[in-house]
């Protein structure tokens, strides 16, 4: 069972980022990305260490549980957290109304040229993710069965 935990969460490496799993030493930039209100600007407030260790936990468990959780970005050169980006179970406290769903998600530092690298995440995910986790059947599975429709 730990060999297909595992090979959900592949640590994938381009020429300058790196996606991982969750560890402990990753909480200190974890801070510092949920305390900037330009980060955070879509959400209901910034949050605070005990809030982001918090949520460390949570993805780490779920990493743990799963085999996966939106992956850590990482700089190849110098290993400085970036954010997180990939692919996540959304556990929000209300149910979304399309749940169970597989969502592609991203928070990352605000630096120099970001945009570009941003973009390519994206990409990353999608493809790492439809490969691995058969992304299309999760996320078409809901809507045969309510009989939903394309949007």
């Amino acid at each position: 069972m730990v060999e297909t935990l595992i090979d959900k969460c592949p640590r994938i490496e381009t020429e300058r980022l790196v996606l991982r799993k969750w560890e402990e030493r990753d909480l200190d930039g974890l801070v510092e990305m949920n305390s900037d209100p330009r980060v955070m600007e879509f959400f209901p407030d910034v949050m605070s260490r005990d809030e982001s260790a918090h949520m460390l936990e949570r993805l780490m468990a779920k990493q743990d549980e799963l085999g996966f959780a939106c992956p850590v970005v990482e700089d190849r050169a110098s290993g400085r957290f970036l954010g997180f980006c990939g692919l996540n179970i959304p556990t929000y406290p209300k149910p979304l109304p399309f749940d169970p769903c597989v969502e592609i998600g991203w928070r990352l530092i605000l630096m120099h040229g970001e945009r570009a690298w941003r973009r390519k995440l994206q990409r990353s995910g999608l493809d790492s993710g439809s490969k691995l986790l058969r992304l299309m059947r999760l996320l078409l599975s809901p809507l045969r069965r309510t009989g939903g429709h394309k949007s």
